[in-house]
């Protein structure tokens, strides 16, 4: 396998009992752990003020809000676009609510421009804040548009406590278990397993990596930890891919990948699951691998060794994430060897899907 750059943090690593292994944090040893505890205080320190009620802001429609507690992805983007279809199911008018990250200028963030694409070719109109004061944004969009929505799902804001919300649903990545990790720098989580307490839903994500049993212990740990039972579990599949053709977005399915030489790239937090899709779409192996740090730019250097890869490799397909596509997609379409293409993720859950969909109407009809 060649072509594959050191990410930010290293791959799934399971050992004989099939239990995953968290990596190590950015600053591993004596020093991390020394440096963790002053991260813990500051965080105490930060957060103080919000137990203080009159410091939380409240908005005139119910939040929901769709997080986790470690540094990278566990599947909050195709989680809360689980939560719009619903709300809309269920006949509300949702919108979303972002920080957006790297957003540039006055273009639109990786994550805003995967939702945009998203809802649309889903037909559906679901107004999009992405700025890091969510309040504002939300308030201001509200006095432009009365009536656009009737509430609110923030992506990633379980520690932004400056909101209230209806609904607080944490998500915990079965690959790399929060249970098991260290606050950063010796580990990856931003927030302590203690902030369990404050969830009102845990949803166990990425089942599909980890065994069955796994799922079973890592729901008890949760529990262990002052959590509430996970109301749900779900693993991430693959139910198409997306490949621009003319400015426009045409679905092939997977198979279009079997037996293929197939090159994956990604710049994504948790890159396991995406690698895995792409593995087992391809049959089983992959002719060149790219794994980039989380929100990687793709700068033209890094965009030449992909072509370079794929031109060396014989490729016949370059996968990437949809997240990743929103930096990729103005390449002149003449310059890669050959077709692009992006799995559209879907959700499947192992259990608890009905229990949570309840959850979600009723916060939001105050009724939680």
């Amino acid at each position: 396998m060649s072509g594959r750059p050191i990410s930010d943090r290293a791959t799934l690593s399971l050992g004989e009992t099939g239990v995953p292994r968290c990596p190590p944090g950015p600053v591993p040893g004596v020093l991390g752990r020394g440096l963790s505890r002053l991260y813990a205080l500051g965080l105490r320190l930060d957060q103080a003020k919000y137990d203080n009620a009159a410091r939380v802001a409240r908005l005139p429609i119910p939040v929901v809000s769709v997080g986790n507690l470690t540094v990278g992805g566990t599947g909050k983007t195709p989680m809360v676009a689980w939560c719009v279809r619903t709300l809309r199911a269920g006949g509300r008018k949702p919108m979303i609510a972002m920080r957006g990250y790297r957003k540039r200028g006055s273009g639109e963030s990786d994550e805003e421009g995967e939702y945009r694409r998203l809802f649309e070719r889903e037909g559906l109109e679901t107004p999009i804040v992405a700025q890091p004061d969510r309040a504002a944004g939300v308030r201001e969009l509200l006095e432009r548009e009365p009536g656009a929505a009737d509430c609110v799902v923030l992506d990633d804001g379980f520690q932004h406590r400056r909101l209230a919300r209806a609904l607080d649903v944490v998500l915990i990545d079965c690959a790399r278990p929060a249970t098991r990790d260290r606050l950063l720098p010796a580990g990856w989580l931003r927030l302590p397993v203690s902030w369990l307490k404050r969830a009102d839903a845990v949803v166990l994500t990425h089942a599909e990596l980890v065994p069955a049993s796994f799922v079973d212990r890592l729901s008890r740990e949760v529990v262990d930890a002052g959590g509430p039972e996970p109301i749900a579990v779900c693993r991430h599949a693959w139910g198409g891919l997306w490949v621009s053709e003319a400015g426009e977005d045409r679905e092939l399915e997977v198979e279009d990948l079997r037996a293929r030489r197939v090159v994956a790239c990604c710049a994504i937090g948790s890159p396991d699951g995406f690698l895995r899709g792409a593995r087992q779409a391809a049959g089983g192996s992959l002719v060149g691998e790219m794994v980039l740090p989380d929100h990687d730019p793709f700068a033209p250097r890094t965009v030449e060794r992909l072509i370079d890869l794929a031109r060396g490799s014989r490729a016949e397909r370059i996968v990437v994430t949809e997240k990743d596509w929103s930096k990729l997609r103005g390449i002149e379409p003449v310059r890669w060897p050959c077709a692009v293409v992006r799995p559209r993720l879907e959700l499947r859950f192992d259990r608890g899907e009905s229990a949570l969909a309840a959850r979600l109407l009723a916060a939001v009809a105050g009724e939680g």
